[in-house]
């Protein structure tokens, strides 16, 4: 099977979705399927075609000409996916964004017409509205998977359409190569792992333990 990977960002950029990407491809890999990623450039200096973990990568500078409002360069990077998709020809497109670069998946998905499966990774607010590219996205998907139960009731919730087309699939991460050791509750202590932003939640785990 051929998989369009479609994501925001990739590696070299460093995230979460960018580290369980990587290994969900390396082990599609090992199953035989063939996968290609298409994300944003998204300001770095990064070549358009490109491999990495010997995963090929094919970025567009899709934020960039949207938030410049470049109708002409819109209409020159939809031209290039159009092209990519017709080339690489794929059995799937497996969305993983709901960030800027929805516009050109969504746009450009009837000039090569291929089941799609849209994960997400993170909750979906009621401002987008119900007619905005999320939603609409979201209801052409042939299936739509969450990475949380709590997460997929919200946007069932947000879109009722959803409902018999989707399930949960939680993220996981290759087993360590070491014996872990036990973990001792004598003394308290609370790791946190994550880019140092507000979504993350750092500031709600500080306040947490001054009250502690």
């Amino acid at each position: 099977m051929k998989i369009l990977f479609w994501t925001e960002l990739f590696l070299p950029h460093i995230g979460g979705i960018e580290v369980f990407g990587a290994q969900l491809i390396k082990a599609l890999f090992k199953l035989g399927h063939k996968v290609d990623v298409i994300t944003s450039h998204s300001g770095a200096d990064l070549p358009d075609v490109t491999e990495a973990q010997g995963i090929r990568i094919h970025r567009f500078h899709f934020q960039k000409v949207l938030f410049q409002r470049n109708i002409k360069e819109i209409k020159q990077i939809s031209k290039k996916v159009v092209r990519l998709k017709k080339h690489f020809k794929p059995d799937l497109i497996h969305i993983n964004t709901i960030q800027p670069s929805l516009f050109f998946f969504y746009h450009t998905r009837n000039h090569y017409p291929s089941p799609s499966l849209m994960t997400l990774h993170q909750p979906l607010v009621n401002s987008m509205g119900k007619s905005s590219l999320v939603n609409n996205t979201l209801s052409s998907a042939d299936w739509v998977t969450a990475v949380s139960d709590n997460l997929l009731s919200k946007a069932r919730l947000y879109n009722p359409e959803i409902k018999f087309k989707s399930s949960v699939i939680h993220n996981s991460l290759e087993c360590p190569q070491r014996e872990i050791s036990p973990v001792s509750f004598k003394n308290q202590t609370i790791l946190c792992l994550g880019r140092l932003i507000k979504d993350k939640g750092f500031d709600l785990a500080i306040e947490a333990l001054k009250k502690s």
